[in-house]
């Protein structure tokens, strides 16, 4: 409909016990270029409404995790979630 849209995600990666926050940090442009590619591809719709959240959630999650490598990312968890 020509409406700009705001999105916020905050997001927490939990880490394998062999990696250090340290060492992740080299992957986190890596991790925020697939939220952001995988969040801009979805439309106002699908971000917004409630009953979506759960497969979005995973979705999000495996995005992030194939980007980083699995023995990089254990899990992922979204902190904060804001749609205008």
């Amino acid at each position: 409909d020509g409406s700009v849209r705001h999105n916020k995600v905050v997001l927490a990666v939990e880490l394998p016990k062999a990696m250090k926050s340290d060492e992740f940090r080299r992957f986190v442009p890596f991790a925020r270029e697939a939220a952001i590619s995988y969040l801009r591809t979805r439309g106002f719709e699908q971000l917004s409404e409630p009953k979506n959240f759960d497969a979005l959630r995973k979705q999000l999650a495996a995005e992030i995790i194939d980007a980083v490598g699995k023995k990089h990312a254990r899990r992922v968890l979204i902190t904060d979630y804001v749609v205008q």
